[in-house]
């Protein structure tokens, strides 16, 4: 969602602000700035805790994890 909000605006298609799409799981909305994209996404019907974090399914799996960033930190695709 934020990568085709943006890349519309980059194209021209669309104007900086609030940008409205359909996607395979539904209506959304982005706000796109300069240096920014907020996208909105559907509401969870569940929030599972698993493998010290919380899975969640917008329509796209997601494993989220709060962690302290340091001198060191790398974030970690699984």
């Amino acid at each position: 969602g934020r990568c085709i909000a943006r890349f519309a605006v980059d194209l021209g298609i669309a104007a900086e602000g609030t940008l409205y799409f359909h996607a395979i799981d539904g209506p959304h909305s982005a706000v796109v700035s300069k240096m920014t994209v907020a996208l909105s996404m559907i509401d969870s019907p569940a929030v599972v805790e698993r493998n010290q974090g919380f899975y969640i399914d917008t329509g796209s799996p997601h494993h989220v994890e709060n962690r302290t960033p340091g001198a060191d930190f790398v974030a970690t695709a699984r």
